[in-house]
């Protein structure tokens, strides 16, 4: 997976550019990116207007995303493959881990589908919530 972290950027992650005949404007490499093979394009400037406008009336979010996103916070959020121990236990068996989505093959089942009883096969890849302690 490739990833591009913008530079001087506004909210909606479009790079600034200046030119003297049109002023300055902003420009989305999104595209140019994608087409360079990038699948994922991480915008900090995106994420950081998302998290100011949450700190109007949901403070406690911001607090969390700051913890999940910080090195030595009490939380972490990883990808990993299923492993072998785990085949055929299910997302809760996983607990303290929060299981957030199972990728298996082209399927996604996300939080809000993943049934108590859903066995975990060989080859899913898991991305979850996990205490560091």
């Amino acid at each position: 997976m490739r990833l591009r972290q913008y530079g001087n950027c506004d909210r909606a992650g479009r790079r600034e550019r200046s030119d003297p005949s049109h002023g300055t404007a902003f420009e989305s490499d999104d595209s140019n990116h994608r087409q360079g093979g990038a699948n994922s394009i991480v915008a900090p400037a995106t994420f950081g207007g998302y998290a100011l406008a949450a700190v109007v009336d949901q403070s406690h979010i911001v607090q969390y995303l700051e913890d999940l996103l910080t090195a030595g916070g009490r939380v972490n959020l990883l990808e990993r493959q299923v492993r072998e121990d785990e085949i055929g236990k299910t997302a809760a068996d996983l607990k303290p881990a929060i299981v957030l989505r199972i990728y298996r093959g082209t399927f996604v089942i996300s939080m809000t589908d993943v049934q108590a009883e859903t066995p975990l096969q060989r080859g899913n890849l898991l991305v979850i919530l996990k205490p560091t302690a």
